[in-house]
């Protein structure tokens, strides 16, 4: 019986010792490419005309853009703290030739991926209220730019600096 309370001690010690490092753990670091947009310098829309209260779920903030790309990302009171608002865009890359359709969202760690979807172009990407050129949306540690010259930029800063740009001289995700 004292090797079983023995060992219970011990993995109790050894659980509360990861929960502990698990809480002290810095948040994740990536740099900003060097080409993404400062968006300090796009005008701030009100956040609000932007989410959607959902008949059951969480509410999410949605925009489309001119360039016939829409995007979403969790505006949940509050996003827990271990958890990102998972920026999404959808739409016709403008870096693509010939044509093709593209997702940008959270990769498997805390950085963004984009991958093709095979869906038709020029399909209407059009859901939220558009986002014109040279404004931005920010809800808590997620800020989406809509640019010039079909340039569309989100960052998530939950963990770090995440997120990606969608450009006519090359889409990047980090």
């Amino acid at each position: 019986m004292r090797a079983v309370t023995r060992l219970a001690t011990q993995m109790l010690s050894v659980v509360c010792a990861l929960t502990c490092l698990a809480c002290t753990t810095p948040k994740h670091a990536a740099a900003q490419p060097g080409d993404f947009p400062d968006l300090g310098g796009f005008a701030p829309v009100p956040a609000e005309n932007y989410i959607e209260a959902p008949s059951r779920g969480l509410q999410y903030a949605h925009f489309s853009t001119p360039y016939n790309i829409q995007c979403w990302f969790e505006a949940a009171e509050p996003v827990p703290a271990w958890h990102s608002q998972d920026i999404n865009c959808l739409g016709d890359m403008p870096d693509a030739n010939p044509c093709a359709v593209a997702k940008a969202s959270p990769g498997s760690g805390p950085a963004y991926v984009i991958n093709k979807t095979g869906d038709n172009c020029g399909a209407p990407y059009t859901r939220g209220l558009l986002l014109n050129a040279g404004q931005k949306l920010t809800y808590r540690d997620a800020t989406c730019a809509v640019g010039a010259d079909h340039l569309v930029a989100c960052l998530d800063t939950s963990h770090g600096q995440h997120g990606f740009v969608f450009k006519p001289s090359g889409s990047t995700a980090f």
